[in-house]
């Protein structure tokens, strides 16, 4: 018995000292592709496109640095609740790459956005961002996914003896696009502090559901950013249904730790600040109220949905 143990311990010693030799590159490569979490709480009062009340949002944005930090895969989860009480939440996934010869920026995501109303709706979104020297481009597509529609209440009007009409108010998720190009204003000043960065966006957006009206309309945002971790915004929405709405939005963010891609120093430009910043778009659902018209030439018709 102790012969073969004294045989197998040769054997044992290797198989370990290979393990143990494997650890350092394993480790080396954790930390190479390991996510440097950043917790943001962020509240929006005003009501706004498709939401009548204020909400505040806590999330993780989570990057990683990968090809000597010219590519960061990033990870975002956010949950909302709005002042009256109900809850949305989005989750999404991306990468953001930059050249390293122009400085130019590129950056792909997709995600999946949740809202609770009278029903639980949800939509999934594909984004674009291009930036460069000064500017940054974004465009967003949303699709909602599921159920579209809530009837909220139906009201029966008898228009002559055998004709009546139906009107059914619905609540409805709206899918469309947006769009900004946001560019830095701290340049215009000669004395700009570079921990200071005073910012302008502006951009269209458009929303359709299956009843009522196109909404066509425009978007400004300004906002004040200090280094990476505070920004006051007010932001401004103009468009042929909802008219003017203008909103403040107040939002914090505080590093975790990890392989972090801030720069040592936080007030000088550096190709990681990019990346650290959440991505800008519709994360709430747009919820609209329509009122559809149902002529019907029998009342029993119009309880049995036809024409």
């Amino acid at each position: 018995m102790e012969k073969n143990l004294l045989r197998k311990r040769p054997l044992f010693v290797m198989i370990i000292f290979l393990l143990l030799s494997t650890l350092a590159p394993l480790d080396a490569a954790i930390r190479a592709i390991s996510f440097s979490p950043s917790l943001i709480a962020r509240t929006t009062q005003g009501r706004g496109v498709g939401y009548d009340e204020g909400y505040s949002t806590l999330g993780i944005l989570a990057g990683s640095k990968w090809l000597n930090c010219c590519f960061q895969p990033f990870i975002d989860l956010r949950a909302d609740a709005f002042n009256d009480g109900k809850m949305a939440a989005s989750g999404g996934i991306g990468g953001r790459y930059r050249n390293a010869y122009n400085g130019m920026v590129l950056g792909l995501n997709a995600y999946y956005d949740y809202r609770h109303s009278k029903i639980d709706y949800q939509q999934v979104g594909m984004g674009l961002e291009i930036g460069g020297k000064g500017f940054f481009l974004r465009a967003n597509g949303y699709v909602p996914v599921g159920r579209k529609t809530h009837v909220l209440h139906v009201e029966d009007f008898i228009v002559v003896e055998q004709f009546s009409l139906r009107h059914r108010h619905l609540q409805q998720a709206l899918g469309g696009f947006d769009a900004e190009v946001e560019t830095s204003l701290r340049r215009l000043s000669p004395n700009y502090s570079k921990c200071w960065n005073p910012y302008l966006a502006i951009g269209p957006y458009y929303f359709k559901g299956k009843f009522g009206d196109h909404i066509r309309g425009g978007r400004i945002r300004f906002g004040l950013q200090y280094m990476d971790c505070l920004s006051l915004e007010v932001k401004t929405t103009f468009d042929n249904v909802y008219h003017t709405i203008t909103q403040g939005v107040v939002s914090l963010m505080f590093p975790l730790g990890g392989s972090s891609c801030f720069p040592t120093n936080w007030c000088e430009p550096c190709c990681q600040r990019c990346y650290v910043q959440p991505v800008q778009r519709n994360d709430i659902i747009v919820l609209h109220k329509e009122c559809v018209v149902q002529k019907c030439e029998w009342i029993a018709d119009c309880a049995r949905g036809t024409r």
